[in-house]
């Protein structure tokens, strides 16, 4: 198993490549206040279980967050409270989010992997933010996998609305 770390200009990536052919890629988001880090035996013991798969992992950036008093934490968007309420909805910090999970998506396309080859997983807010991305995306992904995630209610009336593609999905 070897473990890569880039950065770009929103966030860190640390990949996990495959052991054997890349035929698969997973883009795993963590949760609201954490390191991609807290998952790395759990990316250890799958990776050794699906040797096929390349996971990419970003790493969201600290910003100040309302729900943890205005202290800096890793966050993809702002949360006032959890559950989310339908006003306090953060637009352009998910717009931002979700157009780093989708130049993940495209690094991906572009090396050749057939987008329906590409799962995103995540956890509490990288779950919500891996949904969202899923319904806005136009790539026909291989599927979402949300643990203890949430769609915000906003997004269909936000300028983030499900692709019309992906609505019979919902």
């Amino acid at each position: 198993m070897v473990t890569t770390t880039s950065s770009s200009e929103e966030v860190d990536v640390t990949v996990v490549s495959s052991t054997q052919e890349h035929t698969a890629t997973i883009i795993f988001c963590h949760g609201l206040g954490q390191s991609i880090s807290q998952y790395d035996l759990d990316i250890e013991f799958l990776a050794q279980r699906l040797p096929f798969v390349k996971w990419v992992r970003p790493q969201a950036r600290e910003q100040r967050l309302t729900y943890y008093g205005n202290s800096r934490q890793p966050s993809w968007f702002n949360i006032c409270q959890l559950p989310p309420r339908v006003d306090e909805f953060d637009e352009v910090g998910i717009v931002e989010s979700i157009s780093v999970i989708e130049q993940l998506i495209l690094g991906e396309v572009h090396s050749g992997l057939d987008p329906k080859r590409i799962i995103l997983v995540g956890f509490s807010q990288g779950a919500a933010l891996c949904l969202m991305t899923a319904l806005t995306t136009l790539h026909d992904l291989g599927g979402v996998g949300s643990l203890s995630g949430w769609i915000p209610h906003p997004i269909r009336e936000a300028s983030v609305v499900p692709h019309e593609a992906h609505l019979g999905r919902i």
